[in-house]
């Protein structure tokens, strides 16, 4: 993975709101909450991203049983995170459009749901210093955007808010784009030392390559077999326990 440029946006022009709210979802796994389980499982999240004020274990559709219910102990902070997202991604990328909730199939044999929030096709990219420039032949790239809102201060590096960026990786896995960006909010802007800043909107240009992709789908296949594997071993134990009176 290589962040090959971080771009303040400085002011952003209101367009007429045309979101489409969310669907209801697929029964079964949902990739943020595969991932908000793994990183709660690494000690790796935020607070506010564990699954204890986020997305809940339920029963779905399909039996497997995550992320159908909303059970927010702060619900602000998703309805927050929806309402830019509603207004950043439009605003800041036009030319681009939603997409419709897609499905993954691992080795493992489980099928993972998940919702971009934005695609687009680009006919620029960073270079390897950083700077924007016209892709040669006039070619253009698919690229898939995520708008966050956050609390973290903007001074942190966006390769350390570990469930952002491997949400954003594990959607251009699934999808086959190799190009990302991170649209953020910062709340607190520049936060450090107690001091909260004035609210600060970057852009944050990610570029993944096959190595990337090929051990993010082994941390997900491997977590879902051992959840399959967990599952149906204590399915049996209560099948002997019931077959024993």
């Amino acid at each position: 993975m290589k962040v090959v440029l971080v771009e303040t946006i400085p002011t952003v022009n209101p367009v007429p709101y045309s979101y489409t709210p969310y669907a209801i979802r697929s029964g079964g796994w949902h990739m943020k909450a595969v991932l908000q389980a793994i990183g709660e499982q690494a000690g790796v999240l935020d607070p506010w991203e564990r699954p204890a004020s986020g997305w809940s274990e339920t029963s779905g559709s399909e039996g497997n049983g995550v992320g159908v219910t909303c059970t927010w102990a702060a619900p602000l902070w998703p309805l927050m995170g929806l309402a830019w997202e509603a207004m950043i991604l439009p605003a800041t990328a036009p030319e681009g459009h939603s997409i419709p909730e897609q499905s993954y199939e691992f080795d493992c044999g489980e099928t993972v749901y998940f919702s971009p929030d934005w695609a687009v096709k680009l006919d620029a990219w960073p270079n390897e210093r950083g700077d924007l420039i016209v892709l040669p032949n006039g070619k253009r790239v698919p690229c898939l955007d995520e708008c966050k809102c956050t609390w973290r201060s903007a001074n942190k590096s966006i390769a350390d808010w570990w469930l952002a960026v491997t949400q954003l990786k594990s959607y251009c896995m699934a999808m086959g784009v190799f190009r990302g960006r991170l649209t953020v909010v910062y709340v607190n802007g520049h936060y450090e030392k107690n001091v909260v800043g004035v609210p600060v909107l970057k852009r944050h240009w990610i570029e993944f390559d096959r190595s990337d992709f090929d051990m993010q789908e082994e941390l997900i296949n491997g977590w879902l077999q051992e959840r399959a594997t967990l599952r149906k071993a204590f399915q049996d134990h209560r099948r002997n326990r019931a077959m024993r009176g």
